[in-house]
């Protein structure tokens, strides 16, 4: 799952595994997508969530950064 843009994760394209576990439902959402995502069979599943400024925001669980 790379990330869209360079944060405090890492660079813009740095890629982590991660799954996704939550008990909500957004009703809107404003911002640029925080990773593009893709199932272990390397399938699109596309943006996750958000990010605006310094600010981002995800149901995804990080559990480790993938080496380059």
């Amino acid at each position: 799952m790379p990330v869209s843009g360079a944060l405090t994760l890492g660079r813009a394209g740095g890629r982590f595994r991660a799954h996704e576990f939550h008990y909500a439902t957004m009703l809107s959402a404003s911002g640029e997508a925080l990773f593009t995502a893709a199932d272990s069979y390397d399938i699109d599943l596309g943006p996750a969530g958000l990010r605006r400024g310094s600010v981002a925001g995800s149901f995804m669980h990080l559990i480790d950064r993938e080496e380059d």
